[in-house]
């Protein structure tokens, strides 16, 4: 799909081995239908639609009839360090916007139809495949994974994930937003034994790692505004009360990953291979 990113879709009925492909898989992301994680120990995992799957090992993956499949590799992380890696705490399976799940099939689906011969045009696509992945990794560390999903604690999440940025999030701008009061937002929040302040940090450092695993040349100082911190220092503190490797560690690996794809994009060996 680009000279980094290998891409193909799957459409079911099948099965896909994950350990006998022939890149190994980084991404699996559900694109429509439903489909099933088998562990090779006899474990079954349920995959609704628009379910991301982060480097599946062990495992196949059955597409079910009228289920499809969009498969990624990713060169440079076959030679440096992978996203489990290069992103701590990233979640192995976990739910993606419907929306978004569909963007990128569709750009991802006319880019294998339809490869861009022009330096520019390459350039320009390869960036939006880069984007649209990133967004889908990001989206699948904000999406909230509780089976109730009518909660308050779950529907503030949400909204958590929605208005990060705004430096103005907190307890009281939250409560209001669901016209409740800030008691009752805490009591909610206590009962799945966390606060309101702790979970917009750790989405806010979920925010800020996801920036720097995709976009190392950042300055730190404008991964920290991005992501909703009002300093710097704020964004260092988040990650060390998180218990994360710190916004530097974070961007070494991620550069040391980056400049793997560089290599690879010079390398002409298997460049023109699509998965």
């Amino acid at each position: 799909m680009t000279d980094d990113i290998r891409g193909r879709h799957v459409a079911g009925p099948a099965t896909v081995d994950v350990d006998r492909q022939r890149h190994p898989v980084h991404m699996a992301l559900v694109l429509e239908g439903a489909c099933r994680l088998r562990h090779h120990d006899g474990g079954l995992v349920p995959l609704p639609h628009s379910t991301l799957l982060i480097e599946p090992t062990h495992a196949t993956i059955e597409v079910l009839e009228d289920a499809r499949l969009g498969l990624v590799s990713f060169l440079s992380v076959a030679s440096g360090p992978g996203l489990l890696e290069v992103t701590p705490g990233l979640r192995q399976i976990a739910p993606v916007d419907p929306a978004l799940t569909r963007i990128t099939e569709v750009v991802s689906a006319w880019v294998l139809a339809e490869p861009p011969t022009g330096t520019f045009a390459r350039h320009i696509i390869e960036r939006t495949i880069r984007d649209l992945v990133g967004g889908v990794i990001l989206d699948s560390r904000l999406r909230p994974t509780s089976g109730r999903e009518q909660s308050l604690y779950s529907a503030a999440l949400h909204h958590i994930a929605d208005h990060y940025a705004d430096p103005h999030l907190g307890p009281e701008s939250i409560a209001a937003a669901f016209n409740v009061s800030t008691r009752h937002l805490a009591r909610a929040f206590h009962d799945e034994a966390t606060t309101v302040t702790a979970s917009i940090a750790s989405i806010r450092v979920n925010v800020a790692a996801a920036l720097i695993s995709q976009q190392p040349e950042l300055g730190l100082a404008e991964v920290s505004a991005k992501s909703g911190f009002p300093s710097l220092q704020a964004m260092r503190r988040a990650f060390r009360a998180g218990e994360r490797p710190s916004p530097s560690a974070v961007r070494t690996l991620a550069a040391r990953r980056h400049q793997a794809a560089n290599r690879s994009r010079r390398e002409p060996d298997g460049a023109g291979d699509d998965q």
